[in-house]
């Protein structure tokens, strides 16, 4: 006899569907890095090699955000319950918007317990903090400190 029975049968793990997520990543990079280019004050109709301003805004905003569903989508699988992969939002590059909506994940099983609902729950905003403290403490340390005078001048 099993120390602990299940509810339920847990469902097989599927594989995830990777077309689909794949294809809205790759957009919402190129709109992510549009937005961050626009924002240096870039003109990327003009020259379209000012694009590359935008780099850094892209990569730590999707680092992010990827690392913050990243820790749903381990967690889930962690816990057997099944998910989609991340699948991201590519939004309009025009400031003030950032170019992406965020990102999803759709559980496709029963959590069964307390205990795994608030992992799967906290573990996304805990790995996404983490990453985020990693980006400020980065994004801080290359900074370059204007006075006032030199910068409303």
């Amino acid at each position: 006899m099993k120390d602990y029975e299940y509810p339920f049968d847990p469902a097989p793990m599927e594989r995830p569907k990777v077309l689909l997520p794949a294809v809205l990543f790759l957009a919402t990079i190129v709109t992510t890095v549009m937005a961050g280019a626009l924002y240096q004050g870039a003109d990327i109709f003009a020259d379209p090699y000012t694009l590359t301003k935008g780099i850094p805004f892209s990569l730590s905003l999707l680092l992010i955000l990827g690392t913050h569903e990243l820790g749903h989508f381990l967690a889930s699988r962690r816990h057997g319950v099944v998910t989609t992969l991340p699948t991201f939002i590519p939004g309009p590059p025009i400031p003030p918007m950032i170019g992406t909506f965020g990102a999803v994940i759709r559980i496709k099983s029963p959590i069964t317990t307390k205990a795994a609902l608030v992992e799967i729950g906290a573990s996304g905003p805990l790995a996404g903090f983490v990453i985020a403290l990693i980006v400020t403490w980065w994004g801080l340390d290359h900074s370059t400190v204007v006075p006032r005078t030199v910068a409303a001048g």
